[in-house]
C-alpha cells in the first residue's frame, strides 16, 4: 500500500488522510493532491508525505474520505469539501477541466447539512445529509442517477429523504433507510449487490433486497 491509515474512514484504499479530535492529518501518496495539503509540501521529488501533516481549517473537521487522487471530507459545520485530481469532475465543484488539481480543500457548494461522505478511487463520489437524502457526482460508472458520462456537482439519487446509513463498493452502492431495510443500486455482474433474484444486470435505481432490521452497512 502507499499509505497508512491512522483510525478508520469509509474507504480502505491509498492514500490516507484522518480525521482525530477534529484534526485531519494526511500522509502518504501524494502526487496528485488527494492529501489537501499545500503544494509546496504534497509536490515533492518523492511522491509522498511523511510523517503526517496536519490539513489547516478554521473550522474542526468531523470525517474524510481517501480514495485514488483525491479526497472528499466534511467540517463540523455541516459543509462538504473535497481535494485532489478532478477527473470525471470529482471534485464535484462544478468544475469541467478534467486535468484541474486542487492541491488544499475547496468546499463543494454552500450547503450545511452534510453528515457522511465516501470515495470510490478515481470515479465517484457519494454523500447523505440530514434530510435523509443520497447524492452522486464524478463518473456515472453507467448506472449513475445522471444521464450524462458524468456530473461536476452533487446530483440526488431518486427522490427518497429516508435514508440513514450507505457504504461504496467498486461498482455499487449499498443503503439502509429508516425502517431497517437494505437497498443497492450498480453493477452485479459478480453478485455483488446481495441478492441472487436480481440477476446479473446494471441497476441504475435502488432495488430493496430481502434484507430488513439493519443497522449499519459496509461494502
Amino acid at each position: 500500500a502507499r499509505n497508512s491509515a491512522w483510525i478508520s474512514s469509509t474507504s480502505a484504499c491509498p492514500p490516507g488522510s484522518k480525521v482525530m479530535a477534529g484534526k485531519l492529518y494526511a500522509w502518504g501518496y501524494s502526487a496528485e493532491g488527494a492529501l489537501g495539503l499545500p503544494q509546496e509540501i504534497a509536490d515533492n521529488p518523492d511522491g509522498y508525505v511523511v510523517p503526517p501533516v496536519e490539513v489547516p481549517s478554521a473550522v474542526p473537521w468531523k470525517m474524510v474520505s481517501t480514495c485514488g487522487g483525491s479526497s472528499v471530507a466534511i467540517k463540523e459545520d455541516g459543509t462538504l469539501w473535497t481535494a485532489g485530481t478532478n477527473s470525471d469532475g470529482i471534485l464535484g465543484r462544478g468544475i469541467a477541466d478534467e486535468s484541474f488539481v486542487s492541491w488544499e480543500f475547496g468546499q463543494v457548494g454552500t450547503d450545511t447539512d452534510w453528515v457522511k461522505v465516501a470515495a470510490n478511487n478515481w470515479w465517484y463520489k457519494v454523500a447523505l445529509k440530514s434530510d435523509g437524502t443520497l447524492w452522486m457526482w464524478g463518473s456515472s460508472m453507467g448506472w449513475g442517477p445522471y444521464s450524462e458520462n458524468y456530473s461536476t456537482v452533487p446530483v440526488q439519487i431518486g427522490t427518497d429523504s429516508d435514508w440513514k446509513d450507505f457504504s461504496i463498493g467498486m461498482w455499487f452502492i449499498a443503503a439502509i433507510k429508516d425502517d431497517g431495510t437494505l437497498w443497492v443500486m450498480g453493477d452485479n455482474d459478480e453478485g455483488q449487490l446481495g441478492d441472487p433474484l436480481l440477476g446479473t444486470g446494471t441497476y441504475n435505481y435502488f432495488v430493496q433486497t430481502t434484507m430488513t432490521d439493519c443497522a449499519k452497512v459496509f461494502c
